[in-house]
Parts: structure tokens; C-alpha cells; sequence
């Protein structure tokens, strides 16, 4: 009986959907290859490189599979997550762009606990689309009349 796990450690083993870089040698390849060129997850440093040159990647996927994992990690905080995670004003309105577009109605478990932490209402976060309205919503207009400060990023 003494080794019965508890709750919380059951929650942390619970079955999780695996990130495009999770799943095999020739995913985390092409993961690399888009880390160089586009910023994202690195898997192996546990870091992240602010997300750019989103309209040539156009991957969704990508992109949310990136949030999530730096998420887990504990990299992001509500508060500055769009500056720490996109390298321009651009690049963000080109993942909410693409995001309303993305075809898949299922929330993947993981991207819908990264982003209920970083919108904070989980109605927000039951479909892709919802996720992209609750982003522009929380920090399009922000509500303090503040500009976000996007860190300038030198183009490679």
C-alpha cells in the first residue's frame, strides 16, 4: 500500500498526445530543420527561440507543438508570453491568421492545457479557432492601452 502513487503523481503520468518532435527520427529531423529557420522548441537545450518567419513555415502544428512544450517547460507566463514567444507583431498575426484556418476539431490535450494556462478561461481553448479569437481578444486591444514591446530579432 505504501506505494500507492498519489493523485498528483497520477495526473502527471497521465497519457499525453506526443508533440511532432516526440515521435520518431525523421520528426524530430524535420524539427530541427524548421528550429533553424523558423525559432521554436529546442528539445535537447530545453529553450526557446522566439518564433519567426511564420508565413514561409506555415505550420500550425508546428508552431502549437512549440507553445506547448516551452509551456510545460515553464518558459512562458501569461503576462509576456506574445513578446517572449513571437519575434514580431507580424509573426503572431500570421500563427492567430493561421490558427483560425487549422481543419483539426480536436483540441490536442497537450496545446489545450498550455494554452488554458496562458489565456486563463477554458472555454477559450475548446477549439483552434477559439484559441486564435481569445488571443486576439487578450491581447490585440490590450485593455490598458498599452503596445506590446516586441524584441527586434535580426532577420537570418
Amino acid at each position: 500500500m505504501g506505494n500507492m502513487p498519489t493523485g498528483s503523481q497520477l495526473r502527471r503520468q497521465r497519457l499525453r498526445t506526443n508533440l511532432w518532435f516526440e515521435c520518431g527520427h525523421e520528426e524530430m529531423q524535420s524539427w530541427v530543420r524548421n528550429l533553424s529557420q523558423h525559432g521554436g522548441f529546442d528539445p535537447i537545450t530545453r529553450t526557446m527561440t522566439p518564433l519567426r518567419r511564420l508565413a514561409q513555415l506555415n505550420r500550425a502544428q508546428y508552431v502549437l507543438d512549440a507553445i506547448a512544450a516551452a509551456t510545460e517547460e515553464g518558459l512562458y507566463r501569461k503576462e509576456d508570453f506574445l513578446p517572449a514567444c513571437f519575434a514580431s507583431h507580424e509573426d503572431y498575426r500570421e500563427f492567430v491568421a493561421q490558427l483560425q484556418k487549422f481543419d483539426t476539431y480536436w483540441v490536442n490535450d497537450r496545446h489545450f492545457y498550455a494554452f488554458l494556462g496562458l489565456i486563463g478561461e477554458e472555454s477559450g481553448c475548446t477549439t483552434y479557432a477559439r484559441i486564435a479569437r481569445s488571443l486576439d481578444r487578450r491581447w490585440s486591444a490590450a485593455a490598458s492601452g498599452e503596445i506590446l514591446s516586441w524584441p527586434s530579432v535580426a532577420a537570418s
